[in-house]
């Protein structure tokens, strides 16, 4: 199976579906098998590119383009996800494509009852996962362009933004550590697996490791700044699972959901006493909290129609969620009371105009209550597929080249 990483989404990765081992072959993304012998796949610049491959998992050659860039400038960014090329190849060699429209996104405020108000007008990119500091006047957001994705830092609303990170491909999934002062990511920066750096939200001094094993992606701290939680990448055997540790004194992570299905989005109450994530063990992703640090002796089921991105509210008497049909979604819950229990919910409005996110949260919450949230902005109309008969025989001519 050919796949674009979850967690490293510029490479392109083969995976075996016994065994769920994988292994990464090259950069790139939406990948597409030909019968030809090619991979096809999206380079940064937004070219088709064609790979020559084996079909068995090996690479026999150089990759050479098929269809240039249909843009460039700023807005020709991470392909994967902000524009590009969409194709199709059938069995004896049509094919077939249309340039796809480029896109940016806006950061934006949006109120319980769905209205919406860009955070900054002027502040436009390919933004993605973002973190509100817990004093609520920064921002730490990840942002592609043709190096690659880093976070930056902004002041809100209209603030100057700086860039934190600068090393590797990819950097990204953002967290703030309790105090305000700096900053977790995962990054790809230090050699070829994941792992979870920090860096002073200010750039005042050089990132450093956070010690921790499995390919870790997703972290979040708790708010007496004593936890880790962090949850690995799914493109490992257990296909993401979540952890605990104490930084200086635990020398080994406790597990707190740990099974043989995903788990992902951990998010820790404002007291520390309740750890809420996403499963997908009924089938499909759902929500359920437990307490913490001891999550195997309780476990409360919070949404039963689809459920994704939990985040508390600051007070700690809500838990949001994205529902199955991409709606926001609030939970009246007593997690400052000594035993857990969730009330009833309320569909606040439909979020589907909005970015989600599928291995990260896509959104966050102010002390207000107003959320943030991502609006994508198309650049270009697709209006056009084309049509390229016998083209086994033009790929073989620039094979050949």
């Amino acid at each position: 199976m050919l796949y674009a990483g979850a967690e490293k989404a510029n490479a392109i990765a083969i995976g075996d579906l016994k065994t769920g081992e994988h292994r990464i072959l090259f950069d790139g993304t939406i990948p597409r098998y030909s019968a030809s012998g090619h991979i096809l796949y999206l380079a940064a610049n937004g070219a088709l590119m064609a790979m020559p491959f084996d079909g068995k998992g090996k690479v026999t050659g150089g990759a050479f383009p098929v269809i240039p860039s249909p843009g460039t400038g700023p807005e020709v960014n991470w392909i994967g996800t902000f524009g590009g090329i969409e194709t199709a190849v059938s069995q004896i060699g049509t094919l077939m494509y249309a340039p796809r429209s480029f896109q940016t996104s806006e950061l934006t405020w949006v109120t319980r009852d769905g209205r919406a108000q860009a955070v900054d007008s002027t502040w436009h990119g390919a933004f993605s996962f973002f973190s509100l500091s817990p004093d609520g006047k920064r921002l730490a957001v990840a942002i592609a362009d043709r190096s690659g994705t880093n976070v930056w830092v902004k002041e809100l609303d209209h603030g100057p933004a700086h860039k934190l990170t600068f090393e590797g491909r990819v950097s990204n999934y953002a967290a703030w550590t309790p105090d305000g002062q700096s900053v977790s990511y995962y990054t790809d920066a230090h050699d070829p697996h994941l792992h979870l750096w920090m860096k002073r939200a200010d750039a005042s001094a050089q990132a450093v490791s956070i010690p921790t094993k499995g390919n870790p992606v997703e972290s979040e701290w708790s708010h007496d700044g004593k936890w880790l939680i962090f949850r690995t990448s799914v493109q490992i055997s257990g296909k993401g699972d979540i952890f605990a540790i104490r930084l200086g004194s635990d020398t080994v992570a406790i597990p707190l959901a740990v099974t043989k299905y995903g788990e992902q989005d951990p998010v820790i109450s404002p007291n520390d006493r309740w750890l809420a994530y996403s499963s997908n063990e009924t089938g499909r992703y759902e929500i359920y909290v437990v307490p913490f640090p001891n999550a195997s002796s309780a476990k409360w089921p919070i949404s039963n129609e689809g459920g994704s991105e939990p985040v508390w509210s600051r007070n700690g008497r809500e838990l949001f969620y994205r529902d199955g049909q991409g709606r926001m979604v609030a939970v009246e819950v007593t997690a400052n009371a000594p035993t857990f229990s969730a009330g009833g919910s309320k569909v606040l409005f439909s979020a589907r105009d909005y970015v989600s996110g599928a291995s990260h949260r896509q959104y966050d919450v102010a002390a207000d209550g107003r959320f943030m949230m991502l609006r994508q902005n198309y650049r270009g109309v697709q209006d056009s597929i084309i049509v390229v008969e016998n083209w086994f025989d033009e790929l073989k001519s620039k094979s050949n080249k």
